[in-house]
């Protein structure tokens, strides 16, 4: 018997609404499990992913794909007779990566292993290479520190980064250390060869003896450095030298993630 026209026009709304659903239902529960492409957000290992969220087209490095930091030392340096500062000396092992944020402590002790103060901070960790960590102003009171330990207090995320940020083309020039018997002030200039305008760079100094031990430590800030162009540093300390300083070296610290392209 043939349907009526009623009949086939509510099979046809039927159909549709039925279609909808399975439309709703295929995009929202069963495309997600079958998809292979991966998002990097959502939990799941998937597509070329080395893990979840991790590796390939990621980012974000797997734990398995990044060498560990390295730590050469970590020391703390008279500025008075009650306060000092603390630097760690950290390796980046891995090429073409770098850290956004990562917590750190600085613990000091004096020569009978007895807890002096310590430090808690976070830092970025910039391209392979060498990198400073530095917390000013710890208070020792009437203690003399003998021996500082430092540690990553959280795992390391480790992230890809532009390779042309690998080896930026930031430099010093004209280190000049004066008065280091009464009024140490050293000076030099920071440049900059890039195509990229920099702010905010932490620049770090460390002088050294005859032996390569290093002696002093101090850090400053640039608010800006323009695109191929020089600024000028300083760093001063309150209180003489009570060793000879033979070497200088100073750091800027560039953060790959704030470099605006």
């Amino acid at each position: 018997m043939a349907l009526s026209w009623r009949a086939k026009k509510q099979i046809t709304y039927l159909s549709i609404v039925l279609v909808v659903i399975l439309i709703f239902v295929y995009r929202s529960f069963i495309s997600p499990i079958l998809s292979t492409e991966p998002t990097c957000f959502d939990g799941k290992q998937n597509g070329a992913e080395q893990g979840p969220d991790c590796g390939g087209p990621c980012a974000r490095l797997c734990s398995s794909e990044a060498n560990t930091l390295l730590l050469r030392w970590a020391r703390v340096f008279p500025v008075t007779s009650s306060i000092f500062n603390a630097v760690a000396y950290v390796d980046n092992q891995n090429s073409g990566s770098a850290i956004r944020k990562i917590a750190y402590e600085f613990r000091v002790y004096d020569d009978k292993g007895v807890f002096i103060t310590s430090r808690t901070g976070t830092s970025f960790i910039g391209p392979v290479g060498r990198f400073i960590i530095f917390e000013p102003s710890l208070k020792v009171g009437n203690r003399i520190p003998a021996k500082t330990l430092f540690k990553f207090i959280e795992a390391p995320v480790w992230e890809k980064i532009d390779k042309r940020f690998e080896t930026f083309p930031v430099f010093v020039r004209d280190k000049d250390l004066s008065n280091p018997e009464s009024a140490p002030k050293l000076t030099a200039i920071i440049v900059n060869d890039s195509i990229y305008n920099l702010s905010n760079i932490p620049v770090v100094a460390i002088l050294y003896d005859a032996e390569g031990n290093a002696l002093a430590g101090s850090r400053t800030y640039l608010d800006q450095l323009s695109k191929n162009s020089t600024e000028p540093v300083f760093f001063t300390w309150p209180e003489p030298f009570k060793d000879q300083i033979f070497s200088i070296d100073i750091f800027p610290e560039i953060n790959p993630f704030s470099v605006k392209l």
